[in-house]
């Protein structure tokens, strides 16, 4: 009778034990039910939903009302005899699941045969759930961001039936008032978890913390995936943006997204996403006085199901993304198979550049293809790869229709001809046709006049054969020397190109990098001018920004040309007055500057309250009435650095003029 503590309602005695114990089995309507449910014990019943339960017929015992069978049981029961468990059926009729109790007891004596039992049962009970779940309808974009608004806008947690295009509830029907016999409150728990971590082991469920279950379709889930991100960027976000540190994480994700699409060739992902709203919880939960009120908040329904579906996402984006690069190979090969008597489609030639712009799977599709031939070829003005289908058809339809070739073009010939001579045991056949063999020598000397010596030519004008096949000779030397020469110089130039391109795609990561700490050191000065209304130097401002290296907060204050003052009497560089760079924002900027020094200036007493900051404000005040340099309208191409830059030149002539008369030092500007 030992079961571990998890099954501890199957802990029931074999029936020689329970009879030493007293269990009540002389009587013949427990005889005969005990038998019963003995004989429905055996894991192929259980494989056919045919264990015994209240309804099930007992031999040699009839007229056993509901009520009595119900008693006896319980007897059984209680007697530690029989053990209660559940199933749960599909009724198609209602697409429902309903509730069947069942009875078991040890038919051998094989202790284990009771949790093989259950264990059956519970896999019934698992395909009946998929069944009710797969006959749902399915729900559209509409209805699932309907659901989240509704979350969003509910500052106590929407119940389940309020957001029907995201929860299920697969077993609200199942409770004790539903059994005829009282059941084991562990059996009903220990059950239902059993059946629920199935469901999610076959990835059929997945649990929304705080909120429930959501029946995953692989065909909503991009929907679900696409509103909840939808509904993060246009409410979700700004809701919480205010939040201690959100901002400042936000920022950094996405630096780290626009570096990642960088590469044209990066597969799509939501995993910058799932970040986001990572941070937004994070940020959220952190309140004080959060736990008291619990980690559900307006919008979480949208962050768990990101969360939730996360790795279920990028493996569907995986896919998305594999058939989108397959498409252009699908393209190509359509092109060739159906070309038909299209000279022109039989023949596909991609210019290295367009290899390059090529998804790497496409391009290895393309080149693995056993329904294709493939050739590189060079030309002056780089490699050219070339296909052409597998097929002596596609070779008589070129070599009749190549004459019409523009001389730029020419070289395709001597790449199909190449592709013929390499394959040529593929097509025994092909020269039986002597107008096509006439074709095929009018489009060789074509292309082999160019590079038949003089000497060679001038001998053929009289139709010399030995000088014809000579010329022919010397000029596919030529043409194979001069293949290897070129393909040197193009892996050369291909190689340059793809170096070039990297450090373009790095240069503007490092671009996008240096905005970022940019945009972080402005945020600090929001918070400096604008919360707190005060006048910062450089050397404050790094004093908040620590977790920045000076090297990199010193770099960045350069290359992202923030404005810095000199204060006089002063010979310490980080006593300078530092100001937001000269950008798109400038205009706005600059009445913020006026305000905290105008704000700073109209205190009483400022001097003996707050002589440093009063300072610094008389400064900022007389540059600002000095220096009113415009940002540039969006359509208008003035460089704002080099605008910003004659702002200066004009202060700087102005304090000269003012030296003249003025004795005190004036500000100087640094950029």
């Amino acid at each position: 009778m030992s079961k571990s503590d998890k099954y501890a309602f199957l802990n029931i005695y074999h029936e020689a034990e329970g009879v030493a114990r007293g269990a009540h089995l002389v009587e013949k309507i427990n005889r005969a039910m005990f038998g019963a449910i003995k004989a429905h014990s055996t894991g192929e019943h259980a494989r056919n939903n045919n264990l015994f339960h209240i309804e099930t017929e007992v031999p040699d015992v009839v007229n056993l009302d509901r009520a009595t069978r119900a008693a006896v049981l319980g007897r059984l029961i209680q007697d530690q005899v029989v053990a209660q468990i559940l199933r749960l059926d599909f009724d198609p009729q209602n697409n429902a699941v309903q509730l069947q109790p069942c009875f078991i007891t040890h038919q051998t004596e094989d202790s284990e045969q009771l949790v093989l039992i259950y264990q059956e049962n519970i896999q019934r009970s698992v395909n009946a759930v998929e069944l009710m779940l797969g006959s749902m309808p399915m729900h559209g974009r509409s209805a699932i961001r309907a659901d989240l608004e509704l979350d969003f806008d509910s500052p106590e947690q929407p119940g389940v039936s309020q957001l029907p295009a995201t929860l299920v509830e697969p077993f609200a029907h199942v409770h004790a008032s539903k059994f005829d016999v009282l059941p084991a409150p562990e059996m009903i728990q220990q059950t239902i978890r059993d059946i629920e971590g199935e469901l999610i082991r076959r990835h059929k469920l997945i649990n929304l913390i705080n909120y429930g279950y959501l029946y995953y379709r692989e065909q909503e889930a991009v929907d679900r995936i696409e509103a909840a991100v939808e509904l993060l960027h246009a409410r979700i976000i700004e809701r919480y943006i205010d939040k201690p540190g959100l901002k400042k994480q936000l920022d950094a994700i996405q630096l780290d997204e626009s570096s990642w699409k960088v590469d044209e060739h990066a597969p799509p992902t939501t995993r910058f996403d799932v970040r986001r709203v990572e941070a937004v919880k994070q940020a959220v939960l952190a309140e004080p006085g959060r736990s008291a009120s619990g980690t559900r908040f307006p919008g979480a329904l949208s962050v768990e199901t990101l969360i939730a579906l996360g790795d279920q996402s990028e493996t569907l984006l995986q896919k998305k993304h594999k058939l989108d690069n397959l498409a252009s190979y699908e393209g190509y090969r359509k092109q060739l198979l159906e070309a038909g008597q299209n000279w022109q489609a039989s023949l596909l030639a991609l210019s290295e550049a367009e290899r390059q712009k090529m998804p790497p799977e496409s391009w290895r599709n393309l080149v693995d293809d056993l329904e294709l031939y493939y050739r590189r070829w060079e030309t002056d003005e780089g490699s050219w790869h070339v296909f052409i289908r597998r097929q002596a058809e596609a070779f008589r339809v070129l070599i009749k229709g190549m004459a019409q070739l523009p001389v730029q073009s020419a070289w395709q010939i001597m790449a199909m001809k190449t592709i013929l001579e390499e394959n040529e045991s593929d097509m025994p056949d092909l020269f039986k046709d002597s107008d096509l063999i006439g074709a095929y020598g009018q489009l060789l000397r074509r292309v082999y006049m160019g590079y038949i010596p003089w000497l060679y030519r001038f001998l053929m004008f009289f139709g010399l054969a030995f000088a014809r096949d000579a010329g022919f000779r010397l000029a596919k030397q030529s043409i194979d020397l001069e293949q290897e020469r070129l393909l040197v110089a193009n892996r050369e130039r291909a190689d340059a190109l793809v170096r070039s391109q990297e450090a373009e795609r790095q240069k503007v990561r490092e671009q996008l990098k240096l905005s970022g700490q940019a945009r972080e050191i402005q945020d600090q000065l929001d918070w400096f001018y604008q919360e707190r209304s005060l006048i910062p130097s450089i050397g404050e401002l790094r004093n908040t920004m620590r977790d920045m290296d000076l090297r990199t907060f010193e770099s960045v204050i350069a290359e992202a040309k923030f404005q810095l003052i000199k204060v006089p009497d002063s010979s310490s560089s980080n006593d300078r007055i530092i100001l937001y760079p000269m950008d798109g924002d400038w205009s706005k900027r600059l009445g913020i500057l006026h305000r905290v020094a105008d704000k700073i200036l109209q205190q009483p007493d400022i001097s003996s309250a707050n002589p440093l900051q009063g300072g610094r404000a008389r400064i900022l005040r007389k540059f600002l009435s000095r220096s009113k340099p415009q940002a540039p309208a969006e359509t208008d191409h003035v460089d704002p650095y080099e605008q910003f830059a004659q702002e200066v030149d004009k202060v700087k002539r102005q304090e000269a003029l003012d030296s003249l008369s003025e004795p005190d030092q004036e500000p100087e500007m640094e950029f």
